[in-house]
């Protein structure tokens, strides 16, 4: 990112080519999910049930195949973005077990990471979505943005997930939303 936004420095084009071949090499299991987390010597170290790791990865491959030219690291970054929905929609893909005891609800992260990717990649029917998809997380009294939102709206705050408000997911949603304004 800094490479294609900042300054063509070579030497940060060789630290990118390093973690993006690192990556290539050690980050994903064998139905293609993202490791959360890998000790230096490549081993996971962590599995996170989430689709995030993969969204980061994509985020990464995405800038890195703008800087170099590597179309691998681009279509990698697509195949990802286009897996994401999927994992987000249906976590059992991911190995988390659908509970019966469970509320329909939307994640504020999930949007987050769509959107983010939605920006880089242009897909503006994407980020379009993700942002109608914000206002579910609006509380209506105060106009502030949970953490988690219940699809059923007699539901809202009652649990405790869905009365969580943090302050760094708003400031990314904010982010994600000026930076869209200039786009649509």
């Amino acid at each position: 990112k800094l490479y294609n936004s900042f300054e063509r420095r070579p030497e940060w084009l060789d630290a990118a080519r390093l973690g993006a071949r690192f990556l290539r090499r050690h980050v994903f299991d064998d139905q293609g999910r993202c490791y959360f987390s890998l000790t230096r010597e490549g081993l996971p170290s962590f599995y996170q049930r989430k689709p995030y790791g993969a969204g980061f990865v994509a985020l990464g491959f995405w800038e890195f195949a703008k800087a170099s030219g590597e179309e691998w690291y681009r279509e990698k970054a697509l195949e990802l973005y286009a897996r994401l929905s999927g994992w987000i929609a249906n976590p059992a893909l991911l190995g988390r077990p659908a509970l019966s005891g469970g509320t329909a609800s939307s994640n504020l992260a999930d949007i987050y990471i769509l959107a983010s990717l939605a920006l880089e990649i242009g897909d503006l029917e994407m980020l379009r979505k993700c942002l109608r998809d914000i206002r579910l997380h609006v509380d209506p009294a105060t106009g502030l943005l949970h953490e988690t939102a219940t699809l059923d709206p007699s539901l809202r705050k009652s649990t405790p997930d869905a009365r969580l408000i943090c302050a760094g997911s708003i400031f990314e949603i904010y982010w994600i939303l000026t930076r869209a304004l200039r786009l649509l």
